[in-house]
């Protein structure tokens, strides 16, 4: 029987998802990428920290293998806790949030779980949403059905309030005792929704999860929506019910953004559906603004919808379909978004109109990330990751972006070969769309710049 030995020379390179905040300590700004099967988390340096003019960079401060694909990271910091903590999801259904171990100075679980239905189709691709006041998430990865995780958060003092008014213990209403139950973000959840695989929905609801969790179980709810494109957690009172925005499109090719509100009412979690708006036929995206509204990304144009389900704002967009999109500031007025011709273009939201600029190319960007002070960093499948810099004036190719700094990719690989007679390296063929390149991979020392310090007329150096 022969044996085969089989090393990876070169780990996985490409980005499929990226996020900003502040992870490790609450002082810094840090960003997390998702590579295959690992995490990378990194320390963003400031240009007033760096070495020189162009001193704004990355610093790699650790790599974490994950057991699974990596599909979605999103970065949620609770009003109890000093850092942010990740939510991670894998191409098998199956969720972990992470927070980073300031002692050990590595990543810990706090909360693992997996998704399972007994009957149901799934969903062409997995999607999550965060609550921004963090009491719960919601993924839908089979169509019709999405599943909610509800989250121990600190409550507001109106949500303290609710507490106080819990109902007595001989309610009739209740179909369950009120001592087996607990306030969650200000909603009154039952003993069989807490536990792990505890659900009243169709289908089978599963979820493992750890003592020391902030994720407390999970609930299956029905929604009519069989064609899911997006949906996004929108802001509003922490005391109210979550609302969630769900961009489905019809079975006649009409796109449609339906609004959930999301609660829990006499011992049931209940979705309601709130308002209906029509949208742009290429709507693709949602991206939720600080008020309640809601921006909707299409091919032709950007729309920007009322708490309330009325268009209120409207802008053609001149380009190829959305890859990705993050906001360049905290007040929802600016939005980046990347497109996949590998265009970079800013929609700044005015009172009555959306203004919609071209800022300049960059990698084709499969995710983006706002690191602060106008700074981006573009993820890419097709080409390199960057760390851009946000212009106010045009430089010399007429473009409103540099970039800082750059981080190898070699994917795609469409082919490569061996290059020479004696295993001098291997000749591969990567990247695709505006950035395809040839590339020399070999074994080696490789040098990578921790840090600088500006010294002028430097001779001699010893360790």
């Amino acid at each position: 029987m022969q044996y085969q030995y089989v090393a990876s020379a070169y780990k996985s390179s490409s980005v499929v998802a990226s996020v900003s905040g502040a992870f490790v300590s609450a002082n810094e700004h840090n960003v997390i990428l998702a590579r295959g099967s690992r995490l990378e988390v990194y320390r963003y340096h400031s240009e007033a920290d760096g070495p020189d003019a162009d001193g704004a960079y990355l610093q790699l401060l650790g790599e974490f293998p994950m057991h699974g694909t990596v599909q979605t990271l999103d970065l949620f910091h609770p009003a109890d806790r000093p850092t942010a903590q990740l939510l991670v999801t894998s191409t098998k259904r199956q969720f972990a949030v992470l927070a980073w171990d300031a002692v050990a100075q590595t990543v810990c679980t706090e909360s693992t779980g997996a998704v399972e239905e007994r009957t149901g189709r799934a969903s062409s691709r997995t999607l999550v949403a965060v609550d921004p006041g963090c009491r719960m998430f919601a993924m839908h990865v089979f169509q019709g059905i999405v599943h909610v995780f509800p989250m121990r958060g600190a409550q507001s003092q109106q949500q303290q309030q609710r507490q106080a008014r819990r109902p007595a213990a001989d309610d009739q209403d209740l179909p369950y005792a009120v001592d087996d139950a607990q306030f969650v973000g200000g909603l009154l959840v039952p003993a069989y929704v807490q536990a792990a695989g505890g659900s009243r929905r169709r289908g089978k609801a599963r979820a493992h999860v750890a003592r020391s969790s902030d994720v407390l179980g999970c609930a299956a709810l029905a929604i009519d929506e069989l064609r899911v494109l997006d949906m996004r957690f929108l802001h509003g009172d922490a005391a109210a019910d979550a609302r969630l925005a769900v961009l489905h499109e019809e079975a006649d090719g009409t796109r449609h953004v339906r609004v959930y509100t999301v609660g829990v009412a006499h011992g049931e979690w209940l979705m309601a559906a709130q308002w209906v708006c029509a949208t742009d036929g290429g709507a693709t995206r949602l991206e939720p603004v600080p008020g309640g509204a809601l921006v909707v990304l299409g091919d032709d144009a950007v729309e920007v919808v009322s708490r309330e389900g009325a268009r209120v704002a409207s802008a053609a967009r001149l380009g190829s379909p959305v890859a990705a999109a993050a906001w360049v500031d905290g007040q929802g007025q600016r939005l980046a978004v990347g497109d996949e011709a590998g265009v970079l273009w800013l929609a700044v939201l005015q009172a009555q109109r959306v203004v919609v600029e071209r800022l300049g190319a960059t990698s084709v960007a499969s995710s983006l990330a706002h690191v602060g002070g106008g700074v981006l960093f573009v993820g890419s499948h097709h080409g390199d990751a960057q760390l851009a810099a946000l212009q106010t004036q045009a430089g010399a190719d007429g473009a409103f972006v540099r970039v800082l700094q750059t981080l190898d990719n070699l994917a795609p690989l469409v082919d490569f070969g061996v290059a020479g007679q004696r295993g001098g390296g291997v000749v591969a063929c990567s990247g695709s769309r505006t950035t395809p390149a040839l590339r020399l991979v070999r074994n080696g020392v490789g040098v990578r710049r921790l840090g600088g310090v500006p010294l002028a007329g430097v001779q001699r150096v010893w360790a």
